[in-house]
Protein backbone atom coordinates (compact mmCIF):
# COMPACT_ATOMS: atom_id res chain seq x y z
CA UNK A 1 0.00 0.00 0.00
CA UNK A 2 2.84 2.41 0.87
CA UNK A 3 4.49 1.65 -2.47
CA UNK A 4 1.24 2.47 -4.30
CA UNK A 5 0.84 5.77 -2.46
CA UNK A 6 4.41 6.81 -3.33
CA UNK A 7 3.99 5.88 -7.02
CA UNK A 8 3.99 9.21 -8.93
CA UNK A 9 1.35 7.88 -11.35
CA UNK A 10 -1.20 7.23 -8.61
CA UNK A 11 -0.18 10.38 -6.72
CA UNK A 12 -0.97 12.46 -9.80
CA UNK A 13 -4.21 10.55 -10.41
CA UNK A 14 -5.19 11.41 -6.82
CA UNK A 15 -4.46 15.11 -7.31
CA UNK A 16 -6.30 15.28 -10.63
CA UNK A 17 -9.36 13.47 -9.24
CA UNK A 18 -9.31 15.80 -6.26
CA UNK A 19 -9.18 18.70 -8.71
CA UNK A 20 -12.01 17.37 -10.87
CA UNK A 21 -14.11 16.39 -7.87
CA UNK A 22 -13.84 19.80 -6.24
CA UNK A 23 -14.16 21.56 -9.59
CA UNK A 24 -17.16 19.48 -10.62
CA UNK A 25 -19.02 20.28 -7.39
CA UNK A 26 -18.45 24.02 -7.72
CA UNK A 27 -18.98 24.15 -11.48
CA UNK A 28 -22.10 21.99 -11.46
CA UNK A 29 -23.52 23.99 -8.58
CA UNK A 30 -23.03 27.33 -10.34
CA UNK A 31 -24.17 25.78 -13.62
CA UNK A 32 -27.42 24.71 -11.96
CA UNK A 33 -27.83 28.16 -10.40
CA UNK A 34 -27.34 29.77 -13.82
CA UNK A 35 -29.86 27.34 -15.36
CA UNK A 36 -32.60 28.37 -12.93
CA UNK A 37 -31.53 32.04 -12.87
CA UNK A 38 -31.54 32.43 -16.68
CA UNK A 39 -34.44 30.05 -17.39
CA UNK A 40 -34.36 27.30 -20.00
CA UNK A 41 -34.54 29.64 -23.03
CA UNK A 42 -31.72 32.06 -22.11
CA UNK A 43 -29.71 29.15 -20.70
CA UNK A 44 -30.14 27.45 -24.08
CA UNK A 45 -28.77 30.53 -25.88
CA UNK A 46 -25.78 30.63 -23.47
CA UNK A 47 -25.02 26.98 -24.20
CA UNK A 48 -25.42 27.54 -27.93
CA UNK A 49 -22.73 30.26 -27.80
CA UNK A 50 -20.49 28.07 -25.64
CA UNK A 51 -20.96 25.12 -28.03
CA UNK A 52 -20.13 27.30 -31.03
CA UNK A 53 -17.07 28.72 -29.27
CA UNK A 54 -15.81 25.26 -28.27
CA UNK A 55 -14.62 24.83 -31.86
CA UNK A 56 -11.92 27.44 -31.11
CA UNK A 57 -9.66 25.38 -28.80
CA UNK A 58 -10.09 22.35 -31.05
CA UNK A 59 -8.53 24.33 -33.92
CA UNK A 60 -6.18 26.62 -31.99
CA UNK A 61 -4.66 23.84 -29.88
CA UNK A 62 -3.11 22.63 -33.17
CA UNK A 63 -3.31 19.08 -31.82
CA UNK A 64 -0.29 19.82 -29.61
CA UNK A 65 -1.56 18.85 -26.14
CA UNK A 66 -0.05 15.38 -26.12
CA UNK A 67 2.68 16.24 -28.62
CA UNK A 68 4.05 18.82 -26.16
CA UNK A 69 4.09 16.21 -23.39
CA UNK A 70 5.79 13.74 -25.71
CA UNK A 71 8.42 16.27 -26.85
CA UNK A 72 9.20 17.40 -23.30
CA UNK A 73 9.77 13.79 -22.30
CA UNK A 74 12.13 13.15 -25.20
CA UNK A 75 13.88 16.55 -25.38
CA UNK A 76 14.21 17.97 -21.84
CA UNK A 77 17.24 20.10 -22.78
CA UNK A 78 15.20 22.30 -25.13
CA UNK A 79 11.95 22.18 -23.15
CA UNK A 80 11.84 25.99 -22.71
CA UNK A 81 12.05 26.51 -26.47
CA UNK A 82 9.34 23.91 -27.12
CA UNK A 83 7.03 25.60 -24.60
CA UNK A 84 7.63 29.12 -25.92
CA UNK A 85 7.10 28.18 -29.57
CA UNK A 86 3.96 26.22 -28.65
CA UNK A 87 2.61 29.21 -26.71
CA UNK A 88 3.01 31.69 -29.58
CA UNK A 89 1.70 29.24 -32.18
CA UNK A 90 -1.45 28.63 -30.14
CA UNK A 91 -1.97 32.27 -29.19
CA UNK A 92 -1.73 33.46 -32.81
CA UNK A 93 -3.94 30.65 -34.12
CA UNK A 94 -6.44 31.29 -31.32
CA UNK A 95 -6.87 34.95 -32.25
CA UNK A 96 -7.29 34.18 -35.96
CA UNK A 97 -9.75 31.35 -35.24
CA UNK A 98 -11.78 33.56 -32.88
CA UNK A 99 -12.15 36.23 -35.57
CA UNK A 100 -13.27 33.65 -38.16
CA UNK A 101 -15.75 32.07 -35.73
CA UNK A 102 -17.16 35.45 -34.75
CA UNK A 103 -17.76 36.40 -38.39
CA UNK A 104 -19.33 32.97 -39.03
CA UNK A 105 -21.61 33.36 -36.01
CA UNK A 106 -22.83 36.75 -37.18
CA UNK A 107 -23.44 35.45 -40.72
CA UNK A 108 -25.43 32.45 -39.45
CA UNK A 109 -27.47 34.88 -37.31
CA UNK A 110 -28.75 32.12 -34.98
CA UNK A 111 -29.45 33.42 -31.48
CA UNK A 112 -27.63 36.63 -32.38
CA UNK A 113 -28.61 40.03 -31.05
CA UNK A 114 -26.64 43.18 -30.31
CA UNK A 115 -27.13 42.49 -26.58
CA UNK A 116 -25.21 39.22 -26.95
CA UNK A 117 -22.35 40.73 -28.96
CA UNK A 118 -20.14 41.34 -25.92
CA UNK A 119 -21.02 37.93 -24.45
CA UNK A 120 -19.82 36.22 -27.62
CA UNK A 121 -16.56 38.23 -27.70
CA UNK A 122 -15.81 37.53 -24.02
CA UNK A 123 -16.53 33.79 -24.23
CA UNK A 124 -14.44 33.41 -27.39
CA UNK A 125 -11.60 35.38 -25.74
CA UNK A 126 -11.72 33.11 -22.69
CA UNK A 127 -11.07 30.13 -24.93
CA UNK A 128 -8.00 31.87 -26.43
CA UNK A 129 -6.55 32.37 -22.94
CA UNK A 130 -7.26 28.81 -21.75
CA UNK A 131 -5.91 27.30 -24.97
CA UNK A 132 -2.64 29.28 -24.62
CA UNK A 133 -1.88 27.86 -21.16
CA UNK A 134 0.92 25.49 -22.16
CA UNK A 135 2.03 25.06 -18.52
CA UNK A 136 -0.75 22.50 -18.10
CA UNK A 137 1.11 20.21 -20.51
CA UNK A 138 4.45 20.97 -18.86
CA UNK A 139 3.12 19.79 -15.49
CA UNK A 140 1.64 16.67 -17.09
CA UNK A 141 5.00 15.78 -18.63
CA UNK A 142 6.80 16.25 -15.30
CA UNK A 143 4.05 14.46 -13.32
CA UNK A 144 3.56 17.64 -11.27
CA UNK A 145 -0.16 18.05 -11.77
CA UNK A 146 -0.47 19.30 -8.19
CA UNK A 147 0.75 22.72 -9.38
CA UNK A 148 -1.96 22.88 -12.04
CA UNK A 149 -4.63 21.76 -9.57
CA UNK A 150 -3.76 24.46 -7.03
CA UNK A 151 -3.71 27.26 -9.62
CA UNK A 152 -6.94 26.14 -11.28
CA UNK A 153 -8.87 25.82 -8.04
CA UNK A 154 -7.78 29.17 -6.65
CA UNK A 155 -9.17 30.91 -9.75
CA UNK A 156 -12.25 28.65 -9.85
CA UNK A 157 -13.14 29.33 -6.21
CA UNK A 158 -12.67 33.08 -6.47
CA UNK A 159 -14.94 33.43 -9.49
CA UNK A 160 -17.42 30.89 -8.13
CA UNK A 161 -18.06 33.36 -5.31
CA UNK A 162 -18.31 36.29 -7.75
CA UNK A 163 -20.86 34.42 -9.90
CA UNK A 164 -22.98 33.69 -6.83
CA UNK A 165 -22.88 37.39 -5.98
CA UNK A 166 -23.85 38.21 -9.58
CA UNK A 167 -26.92 35.95 -9.28
CA UNK A 168 -27.82 37.48 -5.92
CA UNK A 169 -27.55 40.98 -7.39
CA UNK A 170 -29.49 40.03 -10.53
CA UNK A 171 -26.67 40.97 -12.91
CA UNK A 172 -26.85 40.57 -16.67
CA UNK A 173 -25.47 37.55 -18.58
CA UNK A 174 -22.51 39.63 -19.81
CA UNK A 175 -21.00 39.56 -16.29
CA UNK A 176 -20.92 35.76 -16.33
CA UNK A 177 -19.05 35.84 -19.64
CA UNK A 178 -16.61 38.41 -18.22
CA UNK A 179 -16.02 36.29 -15.12
CA UNK A 180 -15.29 33.28 -17.32
CA UNK A 181 -12.57 35.22 -19.16
CA UNK A 182 -11.07 36.61 -15.94
CA UNK A 183 -11.09 33.16 -14.32
CA UNK A 184 -8.93 31.72 -17.10
CA UNK A 185 -6.65 34.76 -17.00
CA UNK A 186 -6.12 34.36 -13.25
CA UNK A 187 -5.46 30.63 -13.71
CA UNK A 188 -2.78 31.45 -16.30
CA UNK A 189 -1.16 34.15 -14.14
CA UNK A 190 -0.98 31.95 -11.03
CA UNK A 191 0.47 28.95 -12.85
CA UNK A 192 2.93 31.21 -14.73
CA UNK A 193 4.20 32.83 -11.51
CA UNK A 194 5.10 29.39 -10.17
CA UNK A 195 7.17 28.57 -13.28
CA UNK A 196 10.84 29.49 -13.80
CA UNK A 197 10.30 30.09 -17.50
CA UNK A 198 10.09 33.18 -19.69
CA UNK A 199 7.96 33.18 -22.79
CA UNK A 200 10.70 34.59 -25.01
CA UNK A 201 10.45 33.72 -28.68
CA UNK A 202 13.43 31.45 -29.50
CA UNK A 203 15.93 32.14 -32.26
CA UNK A 204 15.06 31.77 -35.92
CA UNK A 205 17.00 28.48 -36.00
CA UNK A 206 14.78 26.87 -33.37
CA UNK A 207 11.62 28.37 -34.82
CA UNK A 208 12.40 26.88 -38.21
CA UNK A 209 13.45 23.57 -36.67
CA UNK A 210 10.77 23.03 -34.01
CA UNK A 211 7.65 24.84 -35.19
CA UNK A 212 7.17 22.99 -38.53
CA UNK A 213 7.73 19.58 -36.91
CA UNK A 214 5.22 20.41 -34.14
CA UNK A 215 2.62 21.50 -36.68
CA UNK A 216 3.21 18.44 -38.87
CA UNK A 217 2.96 16.00 -35.95
CA UNK A 218 -0.03 17.75 -34.41
CA UNK A 219 -2.06 18.21 -37.62
CA UNK A 220 -3.89 14.83 -37.53
CA UNK A 221 -4.64 15.38 -33.84
CA UNK A 222 -5.98 18.85 -34.58
CA UNK A 223 -8.35 17.34 -37.16
CA UNK A 224 -9.33 14.71 -34.59
CA UNK A 225 -9.95 17.40 -31.96
CA UNK A 226 -12.16 19.35 -34.37
CA UNK A 227 -14.23 16.28 -35.22
CA UNK A 228 -14.48 15.32 -31.52
CA UNK A 229 -15.65 18.81 -30.57
CA UNK A 230 -18.16 18.87 -33.39
CA UNK A 231 -19.84 15.64 -32.41
CA UNK A 232 -19.68 16.61 -28.73
CA UNK A 233 -21.46 19.88 -29.40
CA UNK A 234 -23.10 19.63 -32.82
CA UNK A 235 -26.18 18.00 -31.31
CA UNK A 236 -26.94 21.27 -29.49
CA UNK A 237 -26.50 23.21 -32.74
CA UNK A 238 -28.92 20.82 -34.50
CA UNK A 239 -31.45 21.05 -31.64
CA UNK A 240 -31.40 24.86 -31.92
CA UNK A 241 -32.09 24.56 -35.66
CA UNK A 242 -34.78 21.85 -35.52
CA UNK A 243 -36.56 22.69 -32.24
CA UNK A 244 -36.05 25.67 -29.89
CA UNK A 245 -33.71 27.29 -27.36
CA UNK A 246 -35.59 25.75 -24.42
CA UNK A 247 -34.81 22.26 -25.69
CA UNK A 248 -31.15 23.26 -26.05
CA UNK A 249 -31.15 24.32 -22.39
CA UNK A 250 -32.77 21.07 -21.23
CA UNK A 251 -30.41 18.93 -23.33
CA UNK A 252 -27.35 20.91 -22.21
CA UNK A 253 -28.38 20.50 -18.56
CA UNK A 254 -28.36 16.70 -18.86
CA UNK A 255 -25.31 16.33 -21.09
CA UNK A 256 -23.31 18.62 -18.81
CA UNK A 257 -23.47 16.05 -16.02
CA UNK A 258 -22.17 13.19 -18.16
CA UNK A 259 -19.57 15.45 -19.76
CA UNK A 260 -18.14 16.20 -16.31
CA UNK A 261 -17.40 12.49 -16.02
CA UNK A 262 -15.55 12.46 -19.36
CA UNK A 263 -12.72 13.77 -17.19
CA UNK A 264 -12.24 10.25 -15.77
CA UNK A 265 -10.50 8.69 -18.79
CA UNK A 266 -8.73 11.97 -19.58
CA UNK A 267 -7.22 12.17 -16.09
CA UNK A 268 -6.15 8.53 -15.95
CA UNK A 269 -4.78 8.41 -19.50
CA UNK A 270 -2.93 11.73 -19.11
CA UNK A 271 -1.11 10.41 -16.05
CA UNK A 272 -0.24 7.08 -17.67
CA UNK A 273 0.82 8.70 -20.96
CA UNK A 274 4.35 9.86 -19.92
CA UNK A 275 5.03 6.33 -18.62
CA UNK A 276 3.76 4.78 -21.86
CA UNK A 277 6.02 7.11 -23.88
CA UNK A 278 9.07 6.07 -21.81
CA UNK A 279 8.29 2.33 -22.01
CA UNK A 280 10.76 0.55 -24.28
CA UNK A 281 9.48 -3.02 -24.48
CA UNK A 282 6.16 -4.27 -25.85
CA UNK A 283 5.60 -6.17 -22.60
CA UNK A 284 5.95 -2.98 -20.54
CA UNK A 285 3.65 -1.04 -22.88
CA UNK A 286 1.00 -3.80 -22.75
CA UNK A 287 1.17 -3.90 -18.96
CA UNK A 288 0.64 -0.14 -18.70
CA UNK A 289 -2.20 -0.21 -21.24
CA UNK A 290 -3.95 -3.01 -19.37
CA UNK A 291 -3.75 -1.07 -16.10
CA UNK A 292 -4.98 2.10 -17.75
CA UNK A 293 -7.94 0.41 -19.47
CA UNK A 294 -8.90 -1.48 -16.32
CA UNK A 295 -8.78 1.47 -13.93
CA UNK A 296 -10.56 3.90 -16.25
CA UNK A 297 -13.32 1.51 -17.30
CA UNK A 298 -14.03 0.24 -13.79
CA UNK A 299 -14.63 3.78 -12.52
CA UNK A 300 -16.63 4.68 -15.66
CA UNK A 301 -18.96 1.67 -15.31
CA UNK A 302 -19.64 2.43 -11.64
CA UNK A 303 -20.46 6.06 -12.51
CA UNK A 304 -22.83 5.04 -15.31
CA UNK A 305 -24.71 2.56 -13.12
CA UNK A 306 -25.11 5.23 -10.43
CA UNK A 307 -26.35 7.89 -12.88
CA UNK A 308 -28.87 5.65 -14.67
CA UNK A 309 -30.28 4.46 -11.33
CA UNK A 310 -30.67 7.89 -9.77
CA UNK A 311 -31.04 10.19 -12.81
CA UNK A 312 -34.48 11.48 -11.77
CA UNK A 313 -33.21 12.45 -8.34
CA UNK A 314 -29.99 13.95 -9.72
CA UNK A 315 -31.83 16.25 -12.15
CA UNK A 316 -34.37 17.33 -9.54
CA UNK A 317 -31.69 18.14 -6.96
CA UNK A 318 -29.36 19.90 -9.38
CA UNK A 319 -31.76 21.75 -11.69
CA UNK A 320 -35.27 21.53 -10.25
CA UNK A 321 -38.59 20.43 -11.76
CA UNK A 322 -38.32 22.83 -14.73
CA UNK A 323 -35.68 20.50 -16.18
CA UNK A 324 -37.33 17.15 -15.33
CA UNK A 325 -37.33 16.16 -19.03
CA UNK A 326 -33.55 16.13 -18.85
CA UNK A 327 -33.66 12.95 -16.75
CA UNK A 328 -34.45 10.66 -19.70
CA UNK A 329 -31.76 12.29 -21.79
CA UNK A 330 -29.25 11.79 -18.98
CA UNK A 331 -30.04 8.07 -18.75
CA UNK A 332 -29.15 7.60 -22.42
CA UNK A 333 -26.27 10.09 -22.48
CA UNK A 334 -24.59 8.58 -19.41
CA UNK A 335 -23.56 5.47 -21.34
CA UNK A 336 -21.33 7.61 -23.54
CA UNK A 337 -18.98 7.84 -20.55
CA UNK A 338 -17.94 4.21 -21.11
CA UNK A 339 -17.50 4.77 -24.84
CA UNK A 340 -15.51 7.97 -24.28
CA UNK A 341 -13.27 5.99 -21.91
CA UNK A 342 -12.56 3.44 -24.63
CA UNK A 343 -11.83 6.19 -27.12
CA UNK A 344 -9.52 8.34 -24.99
CA UNK A 345 -7.48 5.53 -23.48
CA UNK A 346 -6.92 3.71 -26.78
CA UNK A 347 -5.78 6.97 -28.37
CA UNK A 348 -2.77 7.04 -26.04
CA UNK A 349 -1.53 3.78 -27.55
CA UNK A 350 -1.93 5.24 -31.06
CA UNK A 351 0.10 8.29 -30.01
CA UNK A 352 2.81 5.95 -28.73
CA UNK A 353 3.11 4.25 -32.13
CA UNK A 354 2.74 7.54 -34.06
CA UNK A 355 -0.60 6.65 -35.65
CA UNK A 356 -2.28 10.01 -35.16
CA UNK A 357 -3.93 9.45 -38.54
CA UNK A 358 -6.00 6.60 -37.11
CA UNK A 359 -7.15 8.83 -34.24
CA UNK A 360 -8.48 11.30 -36.79
CA UNK A 361 -10.10 8.63 -38.97
CA UNK A 362 -11.93 7.11 -36.00
CA UNK A 363 -13.18 10.52 -34.89
CA UNK A 364 -14.27 11.34 -38.46
CA UNK A 365 -16.32 8.14 -38.70
CA UNK A 366 -18.03 9.05 -35.43
CA UNK A 367 -18.75 12.59 -36.64
CA UNK A 368 -20.26 11.47 -39.96
CA UNK A 369 -22.44 8.94 -38.11
CA UNK A 370 -23.50 11.60 -35.61
CA UNK A 371 -24.46 14.19 -38.24
CA UNK A 372 -26.47 11.64 -40.26
CA UNK A 373 -28.32 10.37 -37.19
CA UNK A 374 -29.03 13.90 -35.89
CA UNK A 375 -30.69 14.75 -39.21
CA UNK A 376 -32.82 11.61 -38.98
CA UNK A 377 -33.60 11.38 -35.26
CA UNK A 378 -33.96 14.95 -33.94
CA UNK A 379 -36.93 15.94 -36.17
CA UNK A 380 -38.70 12.73 -35.12
CA UNK A 381 -37.67 12.23 -31.48
CA UNK A 382 -36.43 15.68 -30.40
CA UNK A 383 -33.71 15.82 -27.75
CA UNK A 384 -33.90 12.06 -27.11
CA UNK A 385 -32.98 11.59 -30.77
CA UNK A 386 -29.85 13.70 -30.18
CA UNK A 387 -28.92 11.57 -27.17
CA UNK A 388 -29.26 8.32 -29.13
CA UNK A 389 -27.30 9.79 -32.05
CA UNK A 390 -24.43 10.66 -29.71
CA UNK A 391 -24.45 7.21 -28.10
CA UNK A 392 -24.41 5.33 -31.42
CA UNK A 393 -21.73 7.55 -32.98
CA UNK A 394 -19.45 7.08 -29.95
CA UNK A 395 -19.76 3.30 -30.26
CA UNK A 396 -18.62 3.60 -33.88
CA UNK A 397 -15.56 5.74 -33.14
CA UNK A 398 -14.48 4.08 -29.89
CA UNK A 399 -15.02 0.38 -30.59
CA UNK A 400 -16.32 -0.75 -33.99
CA UNK A 401 -13.85 1.41 -35.94
CA UNK A 402 -10.99 -0.59 -34.37
CA UNK A 403 -11.96 -3.51 -36.58
CA UNK A 404 -10.91 -1.55 -39.67
CA UNK A 405 -7.26 -0.93 -38.77
CA UNK A 406 -4.52 -3.49 -38.26
CA UNK A 407 -2.90 -1.46 -35.46
CA UNK A 408 -6.12 -1.22 -33.44
CA UNK A 409 -7.49 -4.77 -33.70
CA UNK A 410 -5.31 -5.82 -30.77
CA UNK A 411 -6.98 -3.12 -28.67
CA UNK A 412 -10.38 -4.81 -28.94
CA UNK A 413 -9.26 -7.68 -26.74
CA UNK A 414 -7.79 -5.25 -24.19
CA UNK A 415 -11.02 -3.25 -24.14
CA UNK A 416 -13.20 -6.34 -23.63
CA UNK A 417 -10.95 -7.88 -20.96
CA UNK A 418 -9.99 -4.61 -19.28
CA UNK A 419 -11.75 -5.18 -15.95
CA UNK A 420 -10.18 -8.66 -15.74
CA UNK A 421 -6.74 -7.02 -16.01
CA UNK A 422 -7.45 -5.02 -12.87
CA UNK A 423 -7.07 -8.21 -10.83
CA UNK A 424 -3.76 -9.18 -12.45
Amino acid sequence: MKKLIKDPVFTNIFWLFLDKGYGAILTLYIYAKMATYFGAEVFGIWNYIVSFGSILPAVASLGLNYIIVKRLEKNPLISDKILSISFYLRLFTGVITAIILFISYVILNINFTNDLLLVIILLFSSQIVLNSNIYIQKNEANLRNKKTVIARNISLTFFFVLKLIAIEKGLDVVYFALFTLLEYLLFFVIIKIREDHKLNLPSTYFRKKIAPSLLKEGFPLMLAAITTTLYLKIDQLFIASFTNNEDVGIYAASSRISEFLYAIPVIISNVFFPKIIKALSKFEVDKLLNKMFALALTIAVLCVLFITTFSDTIIEIVYGTEYKQASQVLKAHAWTIILMTLLVTSSKYLLKINRQDIIFKRELMGLITNIALNFILIPKYGIMGAAWATLISYSVSSFFSNLLFKDTRSLIKKQILSIYYLTK
